[in-house]
């Protein structure tokens, strides 16, 4: 299988398993957007707006239209900075973090069926291989659109 099918699939099974689970979960009722912008802040422990939305790759605006958002959902709480009033700090709400934990879970599940049918060896070499293409950070830009032959 060439390695456009391969990620393919892996995208496709890894969106089926996080549905799946989130029809039980109560992230059943966030966007994937939402669910993407809940682990970040829960990776980046309380960022800026600023740095999420850098981390996020997308505007300020965009960031702060979703917290506001979120906000008002509950899952997330905007602080401003006692030192500069322009910036604000965004934390999770126990209920953000409590999902932001349950997604968390999410991966770790996916990644234990790597580890329980790949042995150690090969394990490596795929943590190796994966991290040189993350390292590139290629994927996290924005694609170019041009025309696709």
């Amino acid at each position: 299988m060439k390695i456009e099918e391969l990620i393919e699939k892996l995208s496709q099974s890894m969106e089926r398993f996080e549905t799946q689970t989130f029809k039980n979960s109560s992230l059943s009722n966030l966007t994937s957007t939402q669910v993407y912008y809940l682990d970040a802040i829960f990776q980046l422990k309380n960022p800026k707006l600023s740095e999420l939305a850098l981390y996020l790759n997308v505007s300020k605006p965009t960031v702060t239209f979703a917290i506001n958002k979120m906000e008002s959902q509950g899952y997330v709480k905007k602080t401003q900075s006692n030192e500069d009033r322009r910036f604000f700090s965004i934390h999770l709400t126990s209920k953000g973090n409590k999902l932001a934990k349950v997604h968390d879970a999410i991966h770790k599940r996916y990644a234990a069926v790597f580890k329980k049918v790949l042995d150690l060896n090969e394990l490596k070499t795929l943590e190796t291989l994966l991290g040189k293409v993350l390292k590139s950070s290629i994927i996290y830009k924005e694609p170019e659109i041009k025309s696709i032959p």
